[in-house]
């Protein structure tokens, strides 16, 4: 009934274009508030003599039960608007708008400071700086200097050090083909760029102008990626590298004391929100709301619940390029099989998938470097990571048709998911394999906890597509159904010569799957992702799709061809060279027949990503309130004892609190070397107290042991 009575609506409206002139909006906002059923607008259904809907008692009929069922669904929102009943009436529509702005889910605007790069940002893979304050302590001259076009470094006597950095750059530049070029600040000439992926395109000067054009949310992540950062600070007289457990850690962290600053000093416009409500009260401050999330290989649960509660992190995307503890990554780009095997000491565990375009090759293994006065220096690193690429005689084809590679591996641990949820965490699937992100759907879905994923495209009817990491339309549903939402990326697909009508179109693919809402920028920008370089028609300036929109405030006015430095940007040959592009992006695609759908969606993303994350709230506490039946081990303690001249016993407790909304379930022990020891039992009979009494038995003579506790929850 509700299906038919959406349907009627529609077709009533569409038919009546004098509504269109009562309501003062446009028709794709009335069809998008009634097609969706969502609560972004505040709906009421006044009767009155309006000649809008119907005019007979049936017409009527139809509006008084959408009305009661809309409001149904509403009955937790605050501040809704009175309904009216009038007899024998006709039907009027008022709308209270909600959040106006288009939101980037996904932007990486701390990037200097990863990939091998010194705490203050220099010496690293990526070249340039976002600046500090737009309006003070900003130097273009000093943030976007000449780099060094074959290693972004000066001179060097180390030799390993700088053939590696060498290749290293070349072989990132290969990857889209762009010639390096060293012109910084003030010509620019060479860069920004929207094919280079090592220079700096989020300047404080680019996000300003992004926001002028109707940026209002932006999830600002941290990334990094210990491989190649290892791999870039190889030298003659270092050995081989081994992973570190804490490197995503700091440098997280590192990233955030920067980009914290970075939006005090940008007060007047910019704002770091930690809860929805926040992010509203920014927004209607004519302010961009900044998300700050974690993107990183290797986080532990422990160190993402740390970054929550003490560095206001709200987003992660708790599996990256590497298989983790989490669980499997998606697989679409070789040198990843590279990183996994530096990770976790294997190669990725691949499936066939017909569905798929993507497979490993099977020439190469793992290359050991030969004994030789560079012992422990980079060139093996290099030969093994770069050019060998590390994959496994087991990816060849036995049988055809071969079809392309998936990740076998699913979710590792649910427990560890849910501990992200019992913190209320938005979480983003964008890099999960397909069997982790299916194990996660099935998770959330148990405590309808919205999922999301912030950079993704969406794959085609049959479910096909060239890799793991597009996202598959039955997945896309299912995180809709949740109340999440998706941010299609802006990279460049090589394979087109028409790369504005193709984006326009994987847009609309997705408003296909998503009921034409929930649809958010996932730009990846600063990630190593080419954006969009040009576009097929030629961009009309002054930009006006954010002023067409608004009558007042920032975005209210046109703008102008974007300059910087002694370079004016025209996006018709120059696309999204850096974030402040983004409008003229917009622009370009409103250009196109038939996407007044796509671009008025777009502006209303920031409101459809606070509306997903308002529903983590009540989500969490369900999933504290849900058990999943598992044992988890929370608890791994070994602790040496001995040393006495005598045989003794002592009682010692270990353990701590639970983890939030987890019970104790079970504790183990055992015991290695000399003397002996033994559980004694439960400090209190709390079930969220994870302590627990042992007693230890030293040997004389100043002989050592060591006992074991495990304790698990659930």
């Amino acid at each position: 009934m509700i299906e038919s009575i959406k349907l009627y609506i529609i077709k009533r409206l569409k038919k009546e274009t004098a509504c269109n002139t009562i309501l003062k909006i446009n028709w794709q906002n009335i069809h998008y508030i009634v097609h969706s059923m969502l609560p972004l607008y505040l709906v009421t259904l006044v009767f009155a003599d309006s000649g809008c809907i119907g005019s007979n008692k049936q017409d009527n009929q139809h509006v008084e039960a959408f009305v009661s069922t809309d409001m149904e669904m509403r009955d937790n929102l605050p501040d809704q608007p009175a309904i009216t009943n009038q007899a024998n009436a006709k039907a009027a529509i008022f709308i209270q708008v909600g959040l106006w702005g288009f939101a980037d889910l996904h932007a990486h605007p701390a990037a200097h400071l990863g990939f091998g790069a010194t705490s203050d940002g220099a010496e690293g893979i990526f070249w340039g700086k976002p600046g500090h304050g737009y309006f003070s302590s900003t130097d273009p001259s000093s943030d976007l200097s000449v780099c060094a076009t074959d290693k972004h470094s000066g001179f060097d006597l180390d030799y390993i050090r700088h053939i590696t950095r060498t290749k290293v750059i070349g072989e990132i530049d290969s990857i889209t083909g762009y010639h390096h070029l060293s012109n910084g600040w003030p010509s620019l000439e060479g860069w920004p760029n929207a094919l280079s992926l090592s220079h700096q395109q989020m300047h404080i000067r680019w996000i300003r102008r992004a926001w002028l054009g109707g940026l209002r949310l932006m999830v600002a992540s941290t990334v990094d990626n210990q491989t190649l950062s290892m791999l870039w600070h190889r030298h003659y007289a270092k050995g081989a590298p081994t992973p570190d457990p804490n490197f995503d850690f700091q440098s997280a962290k590192n990233q955030i004391n920067f980009i914290k600053p970075l939006v005090q000093a940008n007060s007047s416009w910019m704002q770091v929100v930690k809860t929805p409500a926040e992010a509203r009260n920014a927004i209607q401050s004519d302010k961009l709301a900044v998300i700050l999330g974690v993107e990183m290989d290797t986080l532990s649960a422990d160190q993402i619940i740390h970054l929550a509660r003490y560095y206001d992190v709200r987003l992660v995307t708790p599996i990256h390029l590497t298989d983790n503890d989490f669980g499997g990554a998606a697989v679409y780009e070789p040198a990843f099989n590279t990183a996994n095997y530096f990770m976790n000491g294997r190669f990725f565990n691949v499936i066939q998938d017909l569905l798929l375009e993507f497979r490993f090759e099977p020439q190469q293994t793992y290359l050991r470097h030969e004994p030789s006065v560079l012992e422990g220096g980079s060139v093996h690193m290099w030969g093994a990571m770069l050019e060998a690429l590390s994959y496994q005689p087991s990816y060849a084809c036995t049988t055809q048709p071969c079809g392309g590679h998936r990740n076998r591996l699913g979710l590792r641990s649910r427990q560890l998911v849910r501990r992200l949820m019992n913190e209320g965490l938005l979480i983003d699937m964008a890099h999960m394999s397909a069997a982790s992100m299916s194990d996660s759907l099935d998770l959330a879905e148990i405590i309808n906890y919205p999922l999301i994923n912030t950079h993704t495209a969406i794959r085609n009817q049959d479910e096909s597509a060239n890799n793991e990491r597009t996202m598959k339309r039955s997945h896309a549903r299912r995180a809709i159904a949740l109340g999440g939402v998706i941010g299609l990326g802006t990279g460049f697909d090589f394979s087109t010569n028409t790369p504005i009508a193709t984006w326009l179109a994987d847009y609309q693919n997705a408003l296909d799957v998503t009921e034409n809402h929930a649809v958010a920028l996932g730009t990846d920008i600063n990630g190593f992702s080419a954006q969009i370089p040009e576009s097929e028609n030629e961009t009309t300036y002054p930009i006006t799709v954010a002023s067409d929109q608004v009558n007042t405030g920032p975005s209210s006015a046109p703008l102008p061809r974007m300059t910087a430095g002694y370079r004016t940007f025209d996006f018709t040959h120059d696309g999204i060279a850096n974030y402040g592009m983004l409008p003229d992006f917009l622009h370009t695609v409103r250009q196109q027949n038939d996407s007044e759908d796509a671009v008025a969606t777009l502006y209303r993303s920031a409101e459809e990503t606070i509306r997903s994350w308002e529903r983590l709230a009540p989500a969490s506490q369900r999933a504290c309130n849900t058990s999943l039946g598992e044992k988890v081990l929370a608890f791994d303690i070994n602790r040496q004892h001995g040393g006495s001249l005598f045989e003794e016993i002592h009682r010692i407790t270990v353990g701590a609190a639970c983890h939030a909304c987890f019970r104790r379930r079970q504790a183990t022990i055992s015991h290695t070397g000399h003397g002996d020891c033994w559980l004694i039992g439960w400090t209190s009979s709390n079930n969220q107290d994870c302590r627990i009494n042992i007693d230890v038995k030293n040997s004389a003579m100043f002989l050592k042991g060591t006992c074991r506790v495990n304790i698990y929850e659930h």
